[in-house]
């Protein structure tokens, strides 16, 4: 995000100018965005809220999609864990190990219980506050970047997402398996 914050543009006069704020701003609006991102609870609304504030940037500003991933990604890292690497990667990109729906559909498979096409807040609080959540969320990104390689690289054997489906064989995944039934069951 820093990056993103001290992004300059050389003028036709070979002056540069900053593309988002000066120094000043840019280290209050790091500073804020720290603050944030150390709280307990955050969202991904509250921390473009503090750079928008701070920088004043439209919606409609071409670098603004760029801080949308970039807080996605730090969101993602605050919401299920410690992640070995980051990367950014387009939205879009379904070939990324941060796209949420990897992670429904290895939900989906470990409980056996059809995902409802999104997370609710009361199953993502009580996953995070399981004691082998953030070894099941170290075991996902592993397993579906392993996953993504397969898919890119290699010929096709059938359905990646097939793969998920060993994660059953985990008995200290059990707990994961009974929450995930419970929301998912009484959602449909």
């Amino acid at each position: 995000m820093r990056q993103l914050l001290d992004l300059s543009y050389q003028g036709s006069d070979g002056g540069l100018s900053r593309v988002v704020a000066d120094s000043g701003t840019v280290g209050k609006i790091q500073a804020d965005v720290n603050r944030l991102a150390n709280h307990n609870s955050f969202s991904r609304q509250i921390l473009m809220e503090a750079i928008r504030g701070g920088a004043g940037i439209e919606d409609t500003d071409p670098v603004y999609e760029a801080f949308e991933e970039r807080i996605s990604l730090l969101h993602l890292a605050g919401t299920i864990g410690g992640l070995p690497h980051m990367e950014v990667t387009n939205r879009r990109d379904r070939l990324s190990v941060y796209y949420y729906g990897h992670l429904l559909d290895h939900l989906s498979a470990l409980s056996e219980v059809p995902h409802p096409d999104r997370f609710g807040a009361d199953l993502v609080m009580e996953l995070r506050s399981l004691p082998i959540w953030r070894f099941f969320a170290t075991h996902h990104i592993r397993l579906v970047s392993h996953l993504i390689h397969q898919m890119r690289d290699e010929p096709s054997t059938g359905d990646p997402v097939s793969g998920f489906v060993w994660s059953r064989r985990i008995p200290d995944f059990d707990g994961i398996r009974t929450v995930v039934r419970r929301h998912w069951e009484s959602a449909a």
